[in-house]
């Protein structure tokens, strides 16, 4: 019995010794580590449609946040970081098919623009391993806390459509909007290398690599502006056009649920028997 006092109060004062809280800040630039299929090029040239791939990351963009440490000893301790990051925009569509001096009659033209930028608040909480030259490793849980991911959009159609009594006619669709996605709840990675300094009366100046993985399953969306005009192209007016769709006209339809599997029998847009009530 007296040797586990002696360890518990060894063990007990030397916490005591070596324990340090800090609170601290941080300012820097994301690059993306693992650029993924954002979307698609699609081009064509002389009749030939080629299709690209195109590779970027949401994770890229400036982020900062604060921190808020513990060393439990001399060597190791803890830090939980809470931040943001204001993501840089990725391409995630770009189309264009036959747009100029396009022969309207039994063909399609397409220009499409769509871009996305993510914003998020996010949290990593991390072990701490520092050595007596300065040099720090830290490695634990990324934690997204909220945010979104703006999806813009401009889109323009042509394509021939047959109108009873009339005949085939060239029409124009012009597609504009935004949406909103946000994801479930995910948990992902973060491990940093970094180098501090200190200076008197307790301040430290520090710089650091870290690596942040972090994969966001959809769960939902919304289209917060919505804009859509279909019109004859080139041919003169045709009584009940244009057709205006706007954000208001979209009802529930504006509202998206990501899910893992569709059947026929469910209630959901684009199937023939969709009920918006």
């Amino acid at each position: 019995m007296k040797k586990v006092t002696i360890i518990s109060i060894f063990i007990l004062l030397s916490t005591t010794v070596y324990s340090q809280f800090y609170i601290g800040g941080n300012l820097g630039y994301s690059f993306g580590a693992t650029p993924r299929v954002n979307g698609k090029e699609v081009k064509s040239n002389n009749g030939v449609l080629e299709t690209t791939n195109i590779y970027g990351s949401y994770g890229e963009g400036f982020s900062g946040g604060v921190k808020l440490g513990y060393f439990f000893s001399q060597r190791f301790g803890v830090e939980l970081n809470i931040g943001f990051l204001d993501g840089s925009e990725q391409k995630k569509s770009d189309v264009l098919i036959g747009i100029d001096g396009l022969p309207v009659n039994n063909n399609t033209a397409v220009s499409t623009d769509a871009i996305a930028y993510s914003q998020l608040i996010r949290s990593t909480l991390s072990l701490v391993y520092k050595t007596n030259i300065g040099f720090y490793g830290r490695f634990g849980f990324y934690i997204p806390l909220g945010g979104k991911t703006t999806v813009e959009v401009e889109d323009n159609r042509i394509f021939g459509s047959q109108i009873p009594g009339i005949g085939e006619i060239p029409f124009q669709v012009e597609t504009s909007y935004e949406m909103e996605l946000k994801g479930e709840f995910s948990l992902g990675f973060s491990g940093a290398i970094g180098y501090y300094y200190a200076f008197e009366k307790g301040w430290s100046l520090f710089t650091e690599m870290e690596y942040l993985g972090l994969a966001i399953k959809s769960g939902t969306a919304e289209y917060t502006k919505y804009n859509q005009s279909i019109s004859p192209h080139q041919v003169g007016t045709i009584p009940g056009f244009p057709i205006v769709t706007t954000l208001e006209d979209l009802g529930d339809g504006k509202n998206i649920k990501y899910v893992d599997t569709v059947k026929s029998t469910d209630n959901y847009p684009g199937n023939p028997g969709f009920d918006q009530t």
